[in-house]
């Protein structure tokens, strides 16, 4: 079933004040979070490309009966940078455990899921894991 169409623009519009000027303007967003010299590479902005490539088809197979294809492309590009700019983020300025970052970052995604489409928990945690799981295991194993 559909959320409501004035409900998922405003939390559409939400997101996108919030994240907007991450795609647009990355530089000053990652000097603000010390990550300037990993940003002014290339390579931070081409895994993100990467992980639309595997995670927004993924997102699509699950959802294509709950929604059209340009709302999941559009909200799915967006939920992956917002998560994309924590984990990347906490990572080089932390380390840690990438398996428990992951985990957290498909935890977020299902948060995020569950709130714009009508779906149940299960089933958007569901999608969130495989999403991150495909993802993080062709990247990790050097595919993508």
């Amino acid at each position: 079933m559909l959320l409501q169409t004035s409900y998922k623009r405003q939390l559409a519009h939400q997101f996108l004040m919030y994240y907007y000027w991450l795609v647009f303007c990355p530089l000053p967003f990652c000097c603000l979070c010390g990550i300037a010299e990993l940003a002014k590479s290339t390579d931070m902005w081409i895994h993100l490309l990467k992980t639309w490539l595997v995670e927004i088809p993924i997102l699509w197979l699950f959802l294509r009966r709950n929604d059209h294809l340009t709302s999941i492309v559009g909200l799915g590009a967006l939920i992956n940078v917002s998560t994309w700019t924590f984990l990347v983020y906490y990572y080089y300025q932390f380390g840690g455990n990438i398996y428990f970052l992951e985990l957290l970052v498909a935890l977020v995604e299902s948060l995020w899921i569950r709130s714009l489409w009508s779906i149940n928990w299960p089933k958007s945690v569901l999608i969130g894991l495989v999403a991150n799981a495909v993802s993080f295991g062709l990247g990790w194993s050097g595919i993508l």
